[in-house]
């Protein structure tokens, strides 16, 4: 840094400022012609100085002098190298390849004339000593492209280009270039590598239900790709550890993508170790990817389900009475009676064992905290589906105590209820069978408080349009992951059993039916 300028300024006029400095050294004259007691020549010199230079400040300091002292620094920039340390770079022709990237990095040097910065990455950027010779090892089992904007951020310098020299295969993290792109420097790639694409058939994915039930037909749904076998004849198999379930063949298409679906109906209860296997052909890259594994867990028929219940009431016994019927299922129940106190207060083994847990009248007011929090570390921790029935006693101040599990957001809580007509709006993949026949049954009772479906909920049913209203969710589904939910906004079914109709006798035990598997 050297000091370039030197600058003196003032607000007014610099011939102002020497009249008056003229009037201060004449006004300090005239005060000083004469003393008491008499001095010599050489004191009433300095008294006459000291005076107007004080005089002299004073004025200029009215004035607001102003003295700049301009410095020039020159800034250098800096052009960033990062070179893909990858294993994958090197996977063919590793000594032919190697040694293309040393070339370049030769050449790079000679010919880019300003300061370099080079450094390598894979898992994490690192800097490396650019005036010293760079061994590249190429060991590196992942390439992450997310951690380069962060890294060049963290040079604070000023950069100028970004070069990079990768074959671009992208192993780990986002592929996105929105960070990079934000950096606003121009950014080069050097592309290296087999860009070709290789001959492969691929199974990619394997779509089935984790859980299933002895004796009952799952669909098992493969992914097939393929390079450069559009038309080839292919087999895919379906092999469980007796040997081969079934085969099919099929021709792979020209857009590199095959679904096939198998069915499959498990025969013993536990865990089946499954796999699909597509058959080989000639010039493929590689046979490890024919082949996917994956397991199915085998359950008994019999499906725990357990009610708790913050009350006993009329849609209880209507819903007990509606499960007892169905002799694929076991019922338990938790009920609660009275503060305190409970039907069978052994409750936490009944949650634990259950696959579905049904909530009614639950949480109210009165619910205490250890079985609100063993509901809640059940559907947390395993997932367990649940069927979730707002009611007049859902206390919603405890409800939102576990909002992160809930597939919806309570706006407002409010009292009162209103009459409400259930309107179909989807069958839910079979949940609701005969969608015509519930627009004639008997209106129940929705809560005032209003609630909002969260983003991945699917809606069944509202509560359908009324003069001053409007629809709200009355019946919904959620599925996140493998979390199953249902929530049913609504209360007062029991009357749904008094129906004259014999089409609508069955409805309800048929719903909660669908709804459980």
């Amino acid at each position: 840094m050297t000091l370039e300028n030197i600058d003196f300024t003032i607000t007014t006029n610099s011939s102002i400022l020497i009249i008056l400095l003229i009037l201060s050294l004449g006004y300090s004259y005239f005060i000083y012609r004469y003393t008491i007691p008499k001095t010599s020549t050489f004191v009433k010199s300095i008294l006459i100085g000291l005076r107007s230079l004080a005089l002299f400040l004073v004025i200029a300091i009215l004035f607001e002098p102003a003295l700049n002292l301009s410095y020039l620094q020159k800034n250098e920039p800096i052009n960033i190298l990062l070179i893909d340390n990858s294993s994958s770079i090197v996977n063919k022709d590793s000594t032919n390849r190697s040694n293309k990237i040393n070339n370049f990095i030769i050449d790079y040097k000679n010919m880019v004339s300003s300061n370099i910065q080079i450094a390598t990455f894979g898992k994490e950027p690192e800097l490396v000593n650019s005036k010293k010779e760079i061994a590249l090892n190429f060991q590196d089992p992942i390439t992450n492209y997310e951690k380069l904007a962060p890294f060049v951020q963290e040079q604070k310098e000023n950069i100028a280009t970004i070069t990079i020299l990768s074959d671009g295969i992208i192993t780990d993290g986002s592929n996105s270039t929105i960070e990079i792109e934000k950096l606003n420097i121009p950014v080069f790639t050097i592309a290296i590598g087999d860009t070709t694409k290789p001959f492969d058939i691929e199974i990619k994915k394997v779509e089935f239900n984790k859980l299933i039930y002895l004796n009952n037909t799952t669909e098992i749904t493969g992914i097939i790709s393929n390079q450069n076998f559009g038309n080839k004849n292919v087999i895919i198999s379906l092999i469980n550890t007796s040997g081969v379930v079934e085969q099919k063949q099929i021709k792979l298409h020209d857009s590199g993508v095959n679904n096939i679906s198998f069915f499959y109906k498990p025969t013993e209860i536990g865990k089946q170790n499954l796999r699909l296997t597509v058959s080989q052909l000639n010039e493929e890259e590689t046979y490890a990817n024919n082949k996917y594994p994956f397991v199915i867990d085998v359950l008994n028929d019999k499906t725990n389900v357990i009610i708790i219940a913050g009350a006993p009431s009329a849609d209880l016994s209507f819903m007990s009475q509606s499960l007892v019927r169905n002799d694929k299922i076991k019922l338990n129940k938790i009920v609660q009676i009275a503060e305190s106190k409970f039907l069978d207060n052994k409750f936490s083994s009944k949650i634990d064992s259950a696959d579905v847990i049904f909530m009614l009248d639950f949480p109210t007011s009165k619910t205490p905290t250890n079985l609100l929090k063993t509901v809640s570390d059940n559907i947390n921790l395993k997932n367990t589906p649940y069927f979730l029935i707002l009611s007049e006693l859902t206390d919603y101040k405890k409800l939102n105590t576990f909002d992160k599990l809930l597939p919806f957001n309570i706006k407002s809580i409010l009292p009162g209820y209103s009459l409400v007509q259930p309107k179909i709006i989807s069958g839910g993949n079979g949940i609701i069978k005969n969608l015509s026949y519930w627009s004639n049954l008997a209106p129940i009772k929705m809560n005032s408080s209003r609630i909002d479906t969260k983003i991945g909920s699917s809606l069944l049913a509202t509560s359908g349009t009324r003069i001053g209203q409007n629809e709200s969710p009355l019946l919904f589904t959620s599925k996140v992951g493998s979390s199953r939910n249902i929530v049913f906004n609504g209360f007062n079914f029991w009357k749904w059993q008094l129906q004259s109709d014999d089409r609508l006798e069955n409805l309800f035990d048929a719903f909660l039916s669908n709804s459980i598997k």
